[in-house]
């Protein structure tokens, strides 16, 4: 059984691909591919975050 944290974990990168993949479709230099970089920068920190918390014993609330 998956974990809700390793869901979470899981979703966060999916997310951050799917941000990757948008970013190849938009202007080069527009705000949006900026915006875009920052959101999955964002999406990958958090699931770092959240490894790390699991790794280390503690669980989402």
């Amino acid at each position: 059984m998956i974990r809700r944290g390793d869901a979470f974990i899981e979703a966060c990168e999916a997310l951050s691909d799917a941000c990757g993949a948008i970013v190849e479709r938009v202007p080069p230099g527009s705000r949006q591919e900026v915006r875009l970089r920052e959101i999955a920068e964002e999406l990958k920190g958090l699931a770092e975050e959240v490894a790390s918390e699991w790794a280390s014993g503690r669980r989402m609330q």
